[in-house]
């Protein structure tokens, strides 16, 4: 009885062992099966880091290159901007451009009005043309058809005065010539002339009082019209003008350049007098009696230095030939005239 209580109660150990035994061994399963899942969740983790790690970069990456293509499209934008802007400007240059074509052409069209009107007014006028042997059209074959008031009175349809042209522009005419050639001298002239109607008187003189010994000193600005001087004949020249000629417009005329007087200082009376001297007596004299000047000296376009020049447009170093007063001193004494038209 007692061996099989001790029999049985090793059974009875023997199973509980067992079943510690197999729940030591289920503890130990779990715990290495808790283990390797904690594994793979470590191991799911990192792998699921690396992801989002590659994500990350990727969406990065991605954000960088939406970051160039932006600012790409936003140069591009700028690009589009200035080129805009570029236009703008053009356009703009382009109309100011054709506002002073148009202004241009607006003034042009007035200019030919006016001149059409200017010409218009002269026909039929009076002009007397007081001047020395160039006006008198020396040296040229023909002077009734070449000479430039010929030429100008044609174009305009003024009528010259005074008879003949030759005889009224003697050579040698000066303004101030002395006693000896006193019939030759431009204040002689004018007393004789007759037209005090006149509606346009040109004088055209000078060059002999610069290169001709009969002729006075230049003198200066300050010289009244009794002094025997340039100046002083001038402006008393320009007295009997005013007081004889009231309504007309009075056109003083300087010296053409001379070939003889390249250096400026070879003046008949005073060596040291130049032609522009003369000019400028003419041009401040002038402006006293509010009479316009044309200044050949300085503006005629006349290349006497050229022997080229000379041969094409001048019978000797002082007159011009037929195509001097047709290129040179008609077209700038007739632009003169239409210019200082009187108002109509």
């Amino acid at each position: 009885m007692r061996a099989y209580k001790t029999v049985k109660k090793k059974k009875r150990y023997s199973g509980y062992t067992a079943v510690v035994q197999a729940t030591a061994v289920q503890y130990a399963a779990q715990k290495s099966l808790r283990s390797l899942n904690s594994k793979v969740d470590g191991m799911i983790r990192r792998v699921t880091a690396l992801e989002q790690n590659r994500t990350v970069g990727d969406l990065q990456q991605t954000v960088l290159r939406q970051e160039q293509l932006l600012a790409d499209q936003q140069s591009a934008l700028e690009t589009l901007q200035q080129m805009v802007n570029d236009q703008d400007d053009s356009l703009q240059s382009l109309q100011q451009t054709v506002t002073a074509q148009s202004q241009k052409i607006t003034d042009l069209e007035q200019q030919v009005q006016a001149l059409s009107g200017a010409k218009a007014y002269w026909q039929g006028k009076k002009w007397v043309a007081f001047g020395d042997s160039i006006s008198a059209g020396f040296q040229l074959d023909d002077p009734d058809t070449q000479l430039y008031s010929q030429l100008i009175a044609k174009d305009l349809g003024l009528q010259l005065v005074s008879g003949s042209m030759h005889a009224m522009n003697s050579m040698g005419y000066t303004v101030t010539a002395g006693t000896a050639v006193g019939q030759h001298s431009m204040p002689a002239y004018v007393n004789a002339d007759k037209n005090t109607d006149a509606n346009l008187v040109t004088v055209f003189a000078g060059t002999n009082d610069f290169g001709r010994t009969v002729a006075m000193p230049l003198g200066t600005m300050a010289d009244d019209a009794n002094t025997e001087s340039f100046y002083g004949r001038l402006k008393f020249t320009c007295d009997l003008l005013s007081a004889k000629y009231p309504n007309a417009l009075v056109i003083l005329v300087t010296p053409l350049p001379r070939h003889d007087c390249e250096d400026g200082t070879k003046g008949a009376v005073e060596p040291t007098k130049t032609l522009v001297d003369y000019a400028d007596a003419i041009r401040q004299v002038a402006a006293l009696y509010s009479f316009p000047v044309l200044d050949l000296t300085r503006e005629s376009g006349m290349q006497m230095r050229s022997k080229t020049f000379r041969t094409a447009y001048m019978a000797d170093n002082i007159h011009p030939n037929a195509a001097g007063h047709a290129k040179f001193i008609a077209p700038a004494l007739e632009r003169f005239i239409l210019q200082h038209t009187p108002v109509m």
